[in-house]
């Protein structure tokens, strides 16, 4: 009783004095309330009830605790040089070029024969200066193999490119669909910046481009889409005129490489061509509807004959998974 009137009485003359005197008596309210028993401020919510609530939230894509359903925007913050067309990840390899350089330089200009002293400080700077020049091999591996690091963010932008998606029109619309999901998820789950499909033993036909395509092919129609079977394509000419394009181009690469021929008639499972080098070998470094700026590309025999395409726009930037998942995807068909 001796509470409840102190909390009366606290109510009343904060009422009546006014706003400067509340801070006072809010205190006291305060020091009041925690003198109560646990149960007198009414049940807790149990444990149990609120990690359902936060499960809830998340299921239905809640802010984590935002009322008022705003988004919360995380920066993650790099530092690098900021040198344009510069790639980061190359510094320790130029810092052990420059660090070898040096150390033949002091070995040239020193006394010989050298004491036991410095040749063994040679022969570890000798070793630390090929660690650094395989460091950007070894992250590359790292990122290829370790969970959750293999989906690097994709370019912005590939040189020598335009955004296509088209399909062919004259396929039944179940098989479109299924060809749209089957080129999305290589974009979506690869290291992929465009993908085509083209069947038959010679690649005679083309029957969806999607992402990034050589803009030669591509066209330079404006705004996507209004041929058979087209739709996107920001930049990209009508769809039926890309995929003949694409057709026409890729027949053209398998008449005249007999590796790219084993794949496209099935007598070899795919071809891997991890850089530019090995894309000249085979000839396809040349194909219109390979960007000028895609660095690797695979190409997956398809049963019954043809060829499915996945290009990337990084050196090995298809791993071991992401080729698996191009065969899983090409079996399906």
């Amino acid at each position: 009783m001796r509470l409840g009137s102190c909390s009366g009485r606290v109510a009343a003359e904060g009422a009546g004095r006014g706003p400067q005197a509340a801070p006072a008596h809010g205190r006291r309210a305060r020091r009041s309330a925690a003198r109560l028993p646990a149960d007198a401020l009414g049940p807790r919510p149990r444990p149990e009830r609120r990690a359902e609530r936060l499960r809830t939230q998340a299921a239905s894509g809640g802010g984590g605790g935002l009322e008022d359903g705003s988004e919360l925007d995380v920066a993650v913050f790099r530092f690098t040089l900021g040198i344009p067309g510069f790639d980061d990840s190359l510094v320790p390899r130029f810092v052990g070029a420059g660090a070898g350089a040096l150390l033949a330089l002091n070995h040239a200009l020193s006394a010989q024969p050298v004491s036991d002293a410095q040749g063994r400080a040679e022969f570890l700077g000798a070793l630390l200066v090929a660690l650094c020049l395989v460091v950007p091999e070894i992250e590359e591996r790292l990122k290829s193999i370790l969970p959750g690091r293999g989906r690097q963010a994709g370019a912005v932008s590939v040189e020598g490119s335009a955004r296509v998606f088209a399909l062919d029109g004259a396929l039944p619309e179940a098989e479109r669909r299924e060809l749209a999901w089957l080129s999305f998820a290589a974009l979506k789950n690869a290291n992929a910046c465009g993908v085509a499909l083209l069947r038959g033993a010679d690649c005679g036909r083309a029957v969806v481009a999607r992402g990034a395509v050589g803009s030669g092919v591509a066209g330079s129609g404006g705004g996507g889409g209004g041929g058979a079977g087209a739709s996107g394509g920001g930049g990209a000419g009508d769809g039926a005129e890309v995929l003949q394009a694409v057709a026409k181009d890729v027949a053209r690469g398998v008449a005249a490489s007999p590796e790219v021929a084993a794949v496209a008639r099935g007598a070899a499972p795919s071809l891997w061509l991890p850089d530019r080098a090995a894309m000249a070998r085979a000839g396809a470094d040349g194909w219109a509807c390979v960007p000028r700026g895609a660095q690797s590309l695979l190409l997956q025999a398809v049963p019954g004959g043809g060829l499915l395409i996945l290009m990337a726009e990084r050196p090995r930037g298809l791993p071991d998974k992401d080729r698996r998942w191009a065969a899983a995807l090409a079996a399906k068909l």
